[in-house]
């Protein structure tokens, strides 16, 4: 089965399964400050050749885009192929390439040949953030995943939910504003949404895509004495690539695919 031949029956149910969704797993339309059924729904696990990752849905112009991070899906083709967990397995799809970042911007947008999800838009933000806001990511790390019976959402499963903080904003591309985060990442949320409360429209809506984590090198140690070993330490602090820069590669190409 083609991953997008999903597309007509997840359209028919998604609007029972949001209110569902609201009710178990957040509230909806940012009523209260927790990750909502419209980034739960829109969430998903993704592989491209050897490489898995997150990747969730968004709705420009009424067309619809799948951004992740570019390292993700590494040398992806103008019309390729990738495949999203449902059901319990990889179930594969043609997509379109619409644009990956340059440099430093580790984001890809491809477009699927028939939108995966109708209703539920997700918000893109990003103006509006501070220093200290609280944000939610959401993704599979090491393929982790929240099982739910098939009448949930329709057979995909629910991603893994963390919590930060904005912690600084790096400007060093002289462009973008983008966030780091203070909070725990994993192998597996790469390209996964990040998400925050918007107090001026009272929704939640995305603010970054997630890129990866600061490391720093640190010696191991045996019985109190130095090893000429090293391993990556952790630090905490996420990279995001702003919200912004995916919308504009959407507007410089916007070859998504046509919503009903």
């Amino acid at each position: 089965m083609s991953l997008f031949s999903l597309g007509a029956d997840r359209l028919l149910s998604v609007c029972k399964e949001a209110a569902c969704l609201a009710c178990q797993f957040g509230c909806s339309k940012g009523r209260c400050k927790v990750a909502p059924s419209d980034v739960l729904q829109r969430t998903y696990q993704l592989k491209y050749r050897n490489n898995t990752g997150t990747c969730f849905a968004v709705d420009v112009d009424a067309k619809q885009y799948l951004v992740t991070a570019r390292h993700v899906v590494e040398g992806i083709a103008q019309r390729d192929r990738v495949a999203l967990t449902h059901e319990g397995q990889w179930v594969d799809g043609e997509v379109d390439l619409v644009g990956a970042g340059q440099g430093n911007l580790d984001i890809a947008v491809i477009s699927p040949l028939i939108p995966l999800i109708i209703g539920n838009t997700l918000l893109c933000m990003a103006e509006d953030l501070f220093l200290s806001m609280d944000v939610y990511f959401l993704g599979f790390p090491y393929g982790l995943q929240m099982s739910v019976p098939k009448t949930v959402n329709s057979g995909y499963p629910i991603p893994l939910v963390k919590r930060g903080i904005i912690s600084c904003f790096d400007l060093s591309d002289g462009k973008y504003s983008h966030p780091w985060l203070d909070g725990h990442n994993n192998p597996g949320f790469s390209g996964g949404p990040v998400v925050a409360h918007n107090h001026k429209q009272n929704r939640i809506g995305v603010i970054g895509v997630v890129s990866g984590y600061k490391s720093v090198s640190q010696e191991v140690m045996h019985q109190s004495q130095a090893t000429p070993l090293t391993i990556q330490y952790n630090t905490g602090i996420i990279n995001t690539v702003s919200i912004a820069a995916v919308l504009d590669i959407i507007r410089a190409n916007p070859i998504g695919c046509q919503i009903p």
